[in-house]
């Protein structure tokens, strides 16, 4: 085995953005195997894939293991010593070992696939090692001579199935044109082609970070989740649950800046979204306090707005709260007089308009895989061009692929197609 000047290196890929204490403190404070010599690596400011990638080359020149943590997971201090046991006694095969945390949407689901397009997987029990298809990259330790052995890039992250290139094996043997939507984070490609070259992944369950939203909201797997509810006095992070079952506050997860509304666009969403609606006759299919509307508004020709302004259960922190955006929708939108508001259910408008007589539809309205479907086929016949926000989360990318419709470009979580 070649000898290395580092056993481990601790590698963050961050976007720059601001980072909650407990990261800092975790990091601080990892406890290491006895004897092993370690270095912390940061990227900054680098889209992630590219990040990893210029890290991953760094590792390889010096380190046994790479560790990536990602700035938004906090990770528990006993983490290098798990992970660096189970590789050194792990067969060659063995590339990496991760620890499990979960998403960022209620319920949080963890991060964790026995098999291709399999789902989260839950049967396992805390402290469990077990192999699996993938994971996330937010807590993620790898063997460097096994990247050796990996064609480079080794992460990337891809929009859509046009972005492929020549990596068909994500494809599974299936001819791209039978693909619909296709899209794929730079930690599932990296895990694709680990196990395309017969490379093996495990997971551990006894390193079980805490995955923390901007606004400093925690997401832990359920309390009741089959992987913990009989071990919740061994989970580390046991007081993060109690906090997690407090009641949200009402801007809860919401973005704000650019002037605008409160609301889940992001600015960088926000700009995109002006900029395709410049000049244009634009439907809105969901509204919620108005950021999207003002944002269009301010650049486009006309802005039709429809929404029952009672909210989307599937985005709600408490779900059986009750919704009324409407006065504050209407206070947002004052003072734009090309805003037409339509206060109904999405249903209600098919009969409503000619087919193709919108520039753009706009689709951030109910979540559900049924709803977002029926908000896919209005909006094709009723637009010309078609953005859908959260492409992501929920269901919104399942119901696009049923309908057999593949976005032409990403910009954060909206789907653009052209």
């Amino acid at each position: 085995m070649a000898k290395h000047r580092y056993k481990v290196d601790v590698a963050i890929a961050s976007s720059g953005r601001f980072v909650p204490l407990e990261f800092g403190m975790a990091v601080a404070g990892f406890q290491y195997p006895m004897g092993c010599s370690h270095i912390l690596r940061v990227a900054k400011g680098l889209p992630r894939a590219q990040a990893r990638n210029e890290l991953c080359q760094l590792a390889i020149k010096e380190a046994e293991y790479i560790l990536f943590l990602d700035d938004d997971t906090v990770s528990p201090i006993s983490t290098v010593n798990h992970l660096v046991t189970v590789l050194d006694q792990a067969d060659e095969d063995v590339i990496a070992c991760g620890g499990i945390y979960t998403t960022k949407t209620p319920p949080p689901a963890p991060l964790v696939f026995k098999e291709r397009h399999g789902g989260s997987f839950y049967r396992w029990q805390y402290g469990d090692v077990f192999p699996c298809f993938g994971l996330g990259a937010g807590c993620l330790m790898i063997r460097t001579s096994a990247l050796e052995k990996l064609p480079q890039p080794w992460f990337r992250d891809i929009a859509t199935k046009d972005e492929v290139g020549e990596d068909l094996f994500l494809f599974e043997g299936s001819p791209p044109e039978n693909i619909g939507v296709f899209w794929m984070t730079d930690d599932m490609y990296f895990c694709t082609k680990a196990e395309d070259h017969g490379f093996k992944i495990l997971a551990h369950g006894g390193v079980l970070p805490v995955h923390y939203q901007q606004d400093g909201q925690a997401y832990v797997m359920p309390e009741n989740s089959l992987p913990i509810k009989d071990h919740l006095e061994k989970i580390w992070y046991r007081t993060a649950l109690s906090i997690r079952e407090k009641p949200a506050p009402d801007d809860y997860m919401e973005h704000v800046g650019n002037n605008l509304p409160n609301g889940w666009l992001t600015v960088e969403e926000a700009q995109c979204l002006s900029e395709l609606a410049r000049d244009k006759r634009v439907l809105e299919l969901g509204a919620y306090k108005g950021r999207s509307t003002v944002c269009m508004a301010r650049v486009a020709a006309q802005i039709v707005s429809v929404d029952h302004h009672t909210g989307d259960p599937q985005t709600r922190p408490i779900p059986t709260k009750v919704v009324d955006t409407l006065s504050e929708f209407l206070r947002n939108i004052a003072e734009y007089p090309n805003v037409v508001p339509i206060v109904c259910d999405i249903r209600a408008i098919e009969s409503l308009f000619a087919p193709g007589i919108f520039d753009l539809v706009f689709i951030d309205a109910s979540h559900t895989f049924e709803h977002a479907k029926r908000d896919f086929l209005l909006a094709r016949r009723f637009g010309k061009m078609i953005v859908a926000h959260d492409w992501y989360l929920f269901d919104v990318a399942k119901a696009a692929t049923a309908v057999d419709m593949s976005p032409t470009r990403i910009v954060g979580s909206l789907a653009i197609f052209e």
